[in-house]
């Protein structure tokens, strides 16, 4: 998984406030363990740091930072259907609707907040 690479690399203040940032700006922890990863720091200490550990295998979590959309230029083509690119996101095959799934997305509260909020509609 991650031959050849030291991993030995100390989480610093600066990168503990980043850490404490972007959790409390609800960015998805898959993409901040992959960032930091991807930085040399261990698992071990990412998951100290973080209070946290990937339920997903972390050869498969994409690094936000480095995920380039590709760009599809067709002239004379116009398309009321927008490309959605979500991070670490699944797209549900289906004919229905255009449905994602992203792991951790809402907490358990969060989740009986907006089921609430859809009831009352």
């Amino acid at each position: 998984m991650l031959e050849g690479v030291i991993l030995d690399k100390q989480i610093t203040q600066d990168w503990k406030d980043w850490i404490e940032l972007n959790i409390s700006r609800g960015c998805d922890k898959d993409g901040i363990y992959k960032i930091l990863l991807d930085e040399g720091f261990s698992p071990i200490d990412i998951e100290k740091e973080m209070g946290y550990v990937p339920n997903v295998d972390v050869a498969t979590i994409v690094n936000p930072l480095k995920t380039e959309q590709p760009t599809k230029f067709t002239k004379g083509v116009h398309s009321e259907k927008n490309q959605i690119f979500i991070p670490n996101a699944r797209q549900i095959e289906t004919e229905l609707a255009e449905l994602y799934t992203l792991h951790n997305f809402l907490n358990s509260e969060e989740c009986d907040q907006v089921t609430e909020l859809i009831k009352k509609k």
